[in-house]
């Protein structure tokens, strides 16, 4: 199967396993550096434990509202 037409199929798995390692390779970079963001960003302003109970009780609701 030719490289091009393997990118722009849904089943990117059935490709050669190197490109589906490159693309493997290239969605963990991304989620490391966006999270490392998001932490630095998040420990710029102090916790406050009212935020951390309303976050806990949205995430109980969830589950709850689920079942």
């Amino acid at each position: 199967m030719d490289r091009r037409q393997c990118l722009s199929r849904p089943d990117v798995g059935k490709c050669d396993p190197v490109i589906t390692g490159f693309l493997a390779f290239g969605l963990v970079a991304l989620l490391y550096l966006v999270t490392k963001e998001l932490l630095v960003e998040a420990h710029e302003i102090p916790d406050q434990p009212c935020v951390a109970a309303i976050f806990y009780d949205g995430f109980v609701l969830l589950l709850l509202f689920e079942e």
